[in-house]
């Protein structure tokens, strides 16, 4: 089956899965997976009790609706632009089953040229420093990129791009209208990205191994084969938004 024929079946899969895991869920997200590594317990809690609010998560989904913007299209379309070989941007849901485990999730953006993904562009907010790429964070874009792999894209040319941007960093009007653009301009160069202390572009390599194996960890919670596993960084428990209904935050 080609990667035409897979995309086009992607609505029904999404739509219409009857698989259920732990929690009654359906598909399960690649950003829940990604989480795992940062505390699995947590994530349980976050199903159990329900999302809770912060001022850092309404920040980051704030300059991500601000510095990633995308045109609405269909698959028709997006077909018709990868096939055209021209370069192109675009942020689409992606699916597939992995070790018995349907995922799915929506990265940033992919950059496709010449009808193959070359860029996967992440952004994440932090607080923190711009300069660190944590565990979870590269768990999710691998595991976005895998998807793509498993649709049935030539994955060979494919870099997975982590941009850390300081949360507090004022954006002017152009560099906000720029943004993604700048940050492909400088892939597409070779350039390394970085304003000190306030904005980093990581460039990793796809690893379908490393991708699989990360699956295979995370999957034994959500098939109800162990009990979710606790972070052993306190540091985590201290800022943790559910350490109050948690056993091992104390």
């Amino acid at each position: 089956m080609s990667w035409k024929e897979r995309l086009r079946k992607l609505r029904e899969i999404i739509l219409f899965s009857s698989a259920k895991y732990r929690h009654g869920l359906p598909i399960v997200p690649v950003s829940s997976i990604a989480e795992q590594y940062y505390c699995e317990v947590k994530v349980d809690l976050k199903y159990k009790i329900g999302d809770v609010d912060t001022l850092e998560k309404r920040m980051g989904e704030e300059l991500h609706n601000v510095l990633l913007p995308m045109e609405k299209t269909t698959w028709d379309k997006l077909i018709e632009d990868i096939e055209s070989e021209r370069t192109i941007v675009a942020s689409f849901p992606l699916c597939s089953n992995v070790n018995d485990l349907i995922i799915g999730g929506r990265p940033d953006a992919v950059v496709f040229s010449k009808g193959k993904p070359i860029f996967l562009v992440e952004l994440k907010t932090t607080k923190g420093s711009v300069d660190v790429v944590w565990k979870d964070e590269i768990v999710q874009v691998q595991l976005y990129a895998l998807l793509l792999d498993l649709l049935g894209f030539d994955c060979s040319a494919l870099d997975i791009v982590i941009v850390k941007l300081k949360r507090d960093r004022a954006l002017t009007d152009l560099e906000r209208d720029l943004f993604l653009k700048n940050i492909i301009r400088a892939c597409f160069a070779g350039l390394t990205i970085k304003i000190k202390g306030k904005l980093a572009v990581h460039k990793i390599s796809y690893s379908k191994d490393k991708a699989l194996n990360y699956v295979q960890w995370a999957s034994n919670y959500w098939l109800n084969m162990r009990d979710p596993v606790p972070t052993r960084n306190k540091r985590k428990c201290a800022v943790c938004e559910y350490k109050a209904r948690c056993q091992y935050a104390n």
